[in-house]
């Protein structure tokens, strides 16, 4: 048996999708602009809401469903410039916020929820920690897309802070004391980093603030949070100063969830290339989803495609026949991209989904760098003929 390197899998894999992708259909899936910087925002999304109502209700939606979601749609503006809504046949099973262009407003009900988007403005949004700091000590913010952020400070011991020239035997030791109390005050803020970072898991430590301290800073962290730390412009805000996280962090931020993107890409084309721990094409990434195989998966554009599905999310394949011949009786198409982000999501595996019609964003993908058809997997294990079965660490 061989091991192949750790898998980069930056891919969403969270609890409450999981649970959904696993309740039984059908799944109404409705998306909607709720912008909250124009003037009677709550009653432009009303007007927005109450066409795709109209919609859903002539789909024998549930009127129950339908209430529950009407009130959902009230407030909506104000927590995001997109609405996200996921029920089942009685309940309304998941709602999200995040940016969405105009030609995503839909209301769809269908065997399969929708998605993908709600997964893009997750992974577009990671968790991230800002520190900026000085000699004294710093404020910290952690930012979360789901919960509110988190911001605390620390200010310690503040004599002496500045090294001086005051002459005689005792500048040397002056200056000693001054880096003793820069280096407990970094000490101070990294136990503060480590806490939160426990607790919000960032994919992103932007570090600005007083050169030295930013140092003192970097010096004192654990090693896993050094890998993830990128230093910015800033510096410590001040009562009235407006917004204290820097312009920098959200274009940081941005750039990483393109590095990330570009990270699994490039495993799978290796892996491909190496006829190893990867597929790509609606037949063979279906038939790895069906046996669980797949750690991460990888949808970029799959057009107007179709899979065939049974009433478990892990009852997936190309054709119909595959799933007769296996004794499911009530096998239908689905649009495939949901299709195998519900399996996906229900056998454990992450998903990472690539925006291929706007090249500024985060989840952008060239044409030619997306896999065959549109979709793609990386592995947990692949089975042949001479090594029997090789897995990933």
């Amino acid at each position: 048996m061989e091991t192949s390197q750790a898998l980069p899998l930056y891919a969403v894999h969270d609890d409450d999708l999981v649970e959904l992708v696993r309740a039984a259909p059908p799944f109404v899936s409705v998306y909607m602009r709720t912008e909250g910087g124009i003037e009677n925002a709550a009653q432009r999304s009303e007007v927005r809401w109450r066409n795709l109502r109209g919609e859903l209700a002539s789909a024998d939606v549930d009127p129950e469903v339908l209430e529950r979601i009407d009130a959902i749609v009230t407030d909506a503006h104000q927590q995001g410039e997109g609405l996200g809504v996921i029920a089942d046949g009685t309940h309304v099973r998941l709602v999200d916020h995040g940016p969405l262009r105009e030609v995503d407003e839909r209301a769809i009900v269908g065997d399969v929820p929708l998605l993908a988007p709600i997964l893009r403005w997750r992974q577009e949004q990671p968790p991230a920690l800002v520190v900026l700091t000085d000699r004294r000590g710093a404020d910290v913010f952690a930012l979360r897309r789901s919960d509110p952020d988190i911001e605390r400070s620390v200010d310690g011991d503040d004599y002496p802070l500045r090294k001086v020239g005051p002459g005689g035997w005792s500048q040397r030791r002056f200056q000693q004391r001054a880096e003793n109390t820069w280096e407990e005050n970094a000490r101070d803020v990294a136990e503060l980093v480590h806490r939160l970072a426990d607790r919000v898991e960032p994919r992103v430590v932007a570090i600005g603030g007083d050169v030295r301290a930013v140092t003192l800073l970097e010096d004192s962290l654990r090693e896993d949070l050094r890998n993830v730390v990128r230093v910015v412009q800033g510096e410590r805000p001040w009562e009235g100063a407006g917004d204290a996280i820097p312009d920098e962090v959200h274009e940081l931020i941005a750039e990483t969830v393109r590095d990330d993107g570009r990270s699994m890409l490039d495993r799978l084309h290796e892996e491909l290339g190496q006829r190893d721990l990867a597929v790509e094409g609606l037949t063979a990434t279906a038939q790895a989803l069906a046996h669980a195989r797949v750690a991460a998966l990888l949808v970029a554009d799959v057009g107007d495609a179709q899979l065939w599905v049974g009433s478990d999310p892990m009852q997936i394949a190309a054709s119909r026949e595959e799933l007769t011949d296996l004794g499911i009786d009530d096998a239908h198409a689905v649009p495939a991209a949901d299709a195998a982000i519900r399996a996906a999501l229900a056998s454990g595996a992450g998903v990472r989904v690539y925006d291929p019609t706007d090249p500024q964003a985060p989840s952008a993908i060239d044409a030619d760098d997306a896999p065959a058809e549109g979709i793609g997997a990386l592995l947990r294990w692949v089975t042949d003929d001479s090594d029997g079965a090789r897995t990933s660490s």
